[in-house]
């Protein structure tokens, strides 16, 4: 422990450290909200592993399912730094919560749920018959377009089925990706 005498200034020390820090945080923050998303085309947009379109990302993850393959599906997702760098800065989202709490948030929902499906579908034969799309559900933010009310139309072992296991997929620059998966 410090002695009596420097308690005093240990405190502002550290007080005017704190104050110092969430100023920095503040202002980083500020910049990042007021950064508009760069024009498509660039590098910055660049999504890895994504599909050339919804029905291509619908096959790839169907086709993961029908695996087992939790790997190939979560490589169909929108990663930590895809999300951060690309998506959030164009969210009218609370920007000082920061797009990690936005990104560990959505990802704990999509990742319990992905687990949920496939302990029920995974390894079934599931042929892909039509996506559908709900235009009402369909969302402009800066160059991304965030689709929701998506649903496949299947054959899950020779029966007909609707799944909505795709809660959101993001469109970027005539990239797909999820961003959300959702149990059906």
């Amino acid at each position: 422990m410090a002695p009596r005498s420097l308690v005093g200034p240990l405190v502002a020390i550290t007080a005017f450290a704190l104050v110092l820090a969430l100023h920095n945080e503040r202002t980083l923050q500020a910049r990042a909200a007021s950064r508009p998303l760069p024009a498509a085309g660039t590098p910055a947009l660049t999504l890895r592993n994504a599909a050339p379109s919804l029905e291509a990302l619908a096959r790839g993850v169907l086709d993961g399912l029908s695996r087992g393959d939790t790997r190939a599906m979560a490589a169909l997702a929108v990663t930590r730094e895809e999300y951060r760098d690309v998506l959030f800065p164009g969210m009218p989202a609370d920007q000082r919560a920061g797009a990690d709490f936005y990104y560990d948030n959505m990802a704990a929902g999509s990742w319990k749920d992905l687990g949920r499906t496939v302990g029920e579908l995974g390894g079934k034969a599931i042929e892909l018959r039509s996506v559908q799309t709900d235009p009402k559900e369909t969302e402009r933010r800066g160059d991304a377009i965030l689709h929701r009310g998506i649903t496949l139309r299947v054959r899950v072992e020779g029966q007909e089925r609707s799944l909505v296991l795709l809660g959101g997929v993001v469109e970027l620059a005539g990239q797909f990706k999820v961003i959300r998966y959702r149990r059906p």
